[in-house]
């Protein structure tokens, strides 16, 4: 197996995302997640293809204990075990350690997801629970629903054969 360095690995991680047509900024954020996880394991000594689940698990603790916000802590481990697929890749690990931490560690429960950026669908019927409580939103979710059906039927019915070029 080959030796290479914390710095080197991170180079080639960076070149090997900029080949997979990753964006620079996203690289530039990778490598300063990468960076920073190579700080701390430098104090240990220790090189990625080292890294075992206790350790990441230590590094959960110090991010913690710097009280980053949790989407930080998503971000560091995302760079982490993007590094770590590539590591596999190369064949200097066998799996991928990151994966077990962040779907163990990293994943929200609803108390915790007020930053939450994601996006989440209105149903039906909690949009009927929300107009008997407020009746000017019935009448602004029913235009939205009978908006989007038109829009459907609309499309549906388009036939872009008609178009004359």
């Amino acid at each position: 197996m080959n030796s290479y360095t914390n710095i080197e690995l991170i180079s080639q991680f960076c070149r090997d995302a900029e080949l997979q047509g990753m964006t620079a900024e996203s690289i530039v954020r990778y490598k300063s997640s990468l960076q920073d996880f190579d700080r701390f394991l430098m104090k240990s000594k220790l090189s990625f293809p080292e890294v075992d689940y206790d350790i990441l698990t230590d590094y959960l603790g110090y991010l913690r204990d710097k009280e980053l916000a949790i989407k930080t802590m998503e971000n560091y481990f995302s760079s982490i075990s993007s590094l770590f697929t590539f590591l596999e890749f190369k064949g200097l690990v066998p799996k991928n350690p990151v994966l077990a931490i962040r779907k163990r560690y990293l994943k929200r429960y609803k108390k915790d997801d007020a930053d939450s950026s994601e996006r989440k669908l209105l149903s039906v019927d909690h949009s009927g629970a929300i107009g008997e409580k407020m009746p000017w939103i019935s009448t602004i979710i029913s235009i939205i629903r009978n908006f989007g059906k038109a829009i459907w039927h609309v499309y549906r019915g388009w036939d872009y054969r008609s178009i004359s070029e």
